[in-house]
């Protein structure tokens, strides 16, 4: 069977390579072709004579008009009208000369109109044999190639009557190996066996162990242990995760909530940019106009715990973002110890506030633009050896009444409360506390000190930025699935934050109504806080 096959295959091959399917219907289909060739040489050879002789006629010196050679062979339009040209003017010129005499002038022009039709048609001539010449040399190409195709014909044809033949010698011998076959079955059927089965096993599988216990009693340990290590993860982080805890721990309303990018840039708000950070940025101014901020009451502090938790991020791109409702902002980088926002701006950090100060510029000069219209900055200038005594100077004082004369917002971007007094010698001046706490890197004690600010009101209408936030949960449109949190954040989508003093990126998850959130206080809602669990070491 093997040696037919391959018998069968050499054949199948050898008409496809030599493409042999049908030899005769090949032979007479080259014949066909070849004799279309040589039909159409001998249409280009006519053609050819054609134009010979109309070239002898044009080039002879005759004052008198000859007969004009046929035109029937002759296939270009354009020679067909130059000649009929030449026959006209040769008849005007003889015309003329009858009248006026070989001298006069209009005979002259005559003959050069001749002359010049002359001209044209040798050179139309020999564009056209040019043509001809080349399909002449493809049609014997072509006549060539049919022709050397068409003497393989014998050749191709007694190969191929050789493969027949060696495949009917192995088809024979395979047809009487089959009849053997059969006459070996049948006498083997005829023979009985001395031994038969009377009954098959029925045994499905092993009687002990039990395999399904084992795996329910694998699965159920587990599932325990995980379950465990899950809430014993989730004791033992002692950052701020949920915006839940922000609300439960403390009375401070969230005006907002930044997703965390991919994208590591300290911009993300600009005229006609549609992300989903920049819209976050947008509700936030909107939700700050909702708890008071106006162009009366139009100063805003920002400031943390840490460093690293974004504030100066959240300060300059809002201040951005009130731009874009064509309000004149001012942006003070009172960060004395660690100033960045005057680099991120690409604005000169000298002079700057700390030289306004001390009376060594004026407010004039300290006011600098920047790239963004109706956006100023006013840098921290070079950094003193005591910011504080610097602050409680009554020349700050003045700056502060003569920015919020000129500008429509004033946005003060101050160090962190935890390791210094900054932030709350700037109180007095603004009339609202933007307080940035970041996701997985505020720690959760921090919650406690927002609590005893805001309830002993060393701050004036304290409210919070949850910043830095991973997304989690079923995405939509680029849009996490979920809603919005308890009345102001927007909070779904793509955005970062980067560190004070570092500039880095945050992480972690994000629920808009954690609340809703039925593992967040109790065993029994493991199950989604084991989803949000596998969502955090995907995205870290």
């Amino acid at each position: 069977m093997a040696q037919l096959d391959s018998v069968e295959i050499n054949i199948e091959q050898y008409k496809v390579n030599n493409e042999a399917i049908n030899l005769i219907k090949q032979g007479e289909l080259y014949y066909t072709y070849i004799n279309d060739l040589e039909k159409r040489r001998e249409q280009v050879d006519l053609q050819l004579e054609a134009l010979s002789s109309i070239e002898k006629y044009v080039r002879k010196k005759s004052d008198q008009p000859g007969v004009v050679p046929s035109l029937t062979l002759v296939s270009d339009i354009m020679l067909i009208d130059l000649l009929k040209q030449l026959y006209n003017a040769e008849f005007e010129r003889d015309k003329i000369a009858a009248v006026s005499g070989d001298k006069n002038e209009n005979v002259t022009l005559a003959n050069k109109k001749v002359l010049q039709i002359k001209n044209d048609i040798l050179e139309n001539i020999e564009n056209v044999r040019r043509n001809f010449q080349i399909e002449l040399d493809k049609i014997n190409s072509s006549t060539a190639d049919f022709q050397s195709m068409f003497n393989q014909i014998p050749q191709k044809e007694r190969k191929l009557i050789d493969k027949n033949r060696q495949q009917e010698i192995k088809n024979n011998i395979y047809i009487y190996l089959l009849q053997k076959r059969e006459e070996t079955a049948l006498s083997s059927a005829s023979t009985s066996p001395d031994l038969r089965i009377l009954e098959s096993g029925s045994a499905s599988g092993p009687i002990r162990p039990i395999a399904k216990n084992f795996y329910l009693i694998g699965f159920i340990v587990g599932l325990i242990a995980f379950i465990l290590f899950v809430q014993l993860q989730e004791t033992l982080n002692n950052k701020v995760m949920f915006r839940a805890q922000i609300e439960d721990k403390s009375n401070v309303p969230v005006v907002g909530e930044i997703i965390q990018s991919k994208h590591k840039e300290n911009i993300a708000i600009t005229e006609g940019k549609r992300t989903v950070v920049a819209e976050q940025f947008r509700t936030l101014r909107t939700n700050l106009g909702f708890i008071g901020l106006s162009e009366v009451s139009n100063s805003i502090l920002v400031t943390s715990s840490i460093s690293g938790e974004g504030k100066s991020f959240i300060a300059t791109n809002l201040a951005i973002s009130l731009t874009l409702n064509g309000k004149k902002v001012a942006l003070l980088e009172l960060d004395l110890r660690k100033p960045k926002i005057s680099k991120q701006l690409n604005v000169e950090r000298n002079p700057g506030i700390s030289s306004y100060l001390v009376g060594k510029a004026s407010i004039e000069e300290i006011i600098k633009p920047t790239t963004y219209k109706n956006l100023f900055l006013l840098p921290s200038g070079p950094i003193p050896a005591n910011p504080t005594e610097l602050i409680a100077l009554p020349s700050f004082e003045q700056m502060m009444m003569k920015l919020k004369q000129q500008f429509d917002y004033v946005i003060i971007d101050s160090a962190p409360i935890s390791p210094v007094t900054d932030s709350q010698l700037l109180n007095s001046f603004a009339e609202t506390t933007i307080y940035v706490i970041r996701h997985a890197v505020t720690p959760n004690v921090y919650l406690k000190l927002l609590q005893s600010l805001q309830r002993e009101k060393k701050f004036n209408n304290l409210c919070v930025v949850f910043n830095g936030i991973k997304p989690r949960g079923v995405h939509l449109f680029n849009y996490s699935f979920g809603g919005y949190g308890n009345g102001y954040g927007y909070g779904y989508g793509y955005g970062y934050g980067y560190g004070y003093g570092y500039g880095g990126e945050g992480g972690g998850y994000y629920t808009s109504n954690d609340r809703d959130f039925p593992g967040y206080k109790n065993i029994w809602g493991i199950l989604p806080r084991i989803k949000a669990l596998f969502n955090r070491k995907k995205n870290d």
